[in-house]
C-alpha cells in the first residue's frame, strides 16, 4: 500500500521534468521560439504516448542500431574529455570519429546480414 503510491509519484516527478526540459529545449534551440510551449508539449507527449504503447523489446529493435554506434562514441567522448581534464589530451575529435567510423561500419555489417537471415562471417 505504501510502495505503490511512491513510485507512481515518483514515476509522474520524473516524466513531468523531462517532458518539461525536452519541449523548452525544442522550443528555444530548435524552433526559436516560433511555436506555442503548448503545441510543442502536446507533440512531445503525444510522441511518447505512441512510444508507450510499444513494448520495450519493439524499441530495442528499432533504436538497437543506433544505440549501439551511440554508447560507445559517448564511453570515449568521456574518456577523452577526462583526459583533457588530467592530462591536456587535446584531440579530442580524432577518437572520437573514429569509434563513429568503427561502429557504423561494424553495426551496418551486422545489421545488413542479420537482415539476410545469415550470419556475420567473423572479421
Amino acid at each position: 500500500l505504501f510502495i505503490s503510491p511512491t513510485i507512481l509519484v515518483a514515476c509522474l516527478s520524473t516524466m513531468i521534468a523531462l517532458a518539461t526540459v525536452v519541449t523548452e529545449y525544442l522550443r528555444t534551440e530548435i524552433l526559436n521560439n516560433k511555436v506555442n510551449y503548448l503545441y510543442i508539449l502536446m507533440g512531445v507527449l503525444g510522441l511518447t504516448a505512441v512510444m508507450a504503447r510499444y513494448k520495450l523489446d519493439t524499441l530495442i529493435k528499432f533504436y538497437g542500431p543506433l544505440m549501439d554506434i551511440t554508447y560507445p562514441v559517448l564511453v570515449v567522448l568521456t574518456l577523452c574529455n577526462i583526459a583533457y581534464k588530467l592530462f591536456g589530451f587535446k584531440y579530442v575529435k580524432i577518437p572520437v570519429y573514429a569509434t563513429f567510423l568503427v561502429m557504423s561500419l561494424w553495426t551496418g555489417y551486422d545489421y545488413i546480414y542479420s537482415s539476410q537471415g545469415t550470419k556475420a562471417p567473423e572479421i
